[in-house]
């Protein structure tokens, strides 16, 4: 269904989701993805579960299990924006 107040949309278009794709499924992505970037534990463990059908965040690298490739790709899209906006040792940026 189409978002239909006025605060959920601009907020869900601020965080960067084109016009076309804003629905409510697709607000909801957006603030869980919120959360787990402000550090919810929950809400990062739902949207990685989400992404990747339950596999193990850790890569066969680090003792996890092998994830089929578009997982892998998802799993490494989420992490990298976690890391740009957290910074790549889990601080702020500007934190030190």
């Amino acid at each position: 269904l189409p978002v239909t107040d006025a605060g959920t949309w601009n907020q869900v278009s601020m965080d960067g989701v084109e016009p076309e794709d804003i629905d409510y499924q697709m607000a909801l992505v957006s603030a869980m993805t919120r959360r787990a970037i402000q550090g919810d534990a929950r809400c990062a463990k739902i949207l990685l579960e989400m992404l990747g059908d339950k596999v193990d965040p850790r890569g066969p690298e680090d003792g996890g299990e092998e994830i089929s490739a578009g997982g892998a790709a998802d799993r490494e899209a989420v992490l990298a924006r976690m890391q740009e906006v957290l910074g790549s040792d889990g601080t702020e940026p500007g934190e030190a």
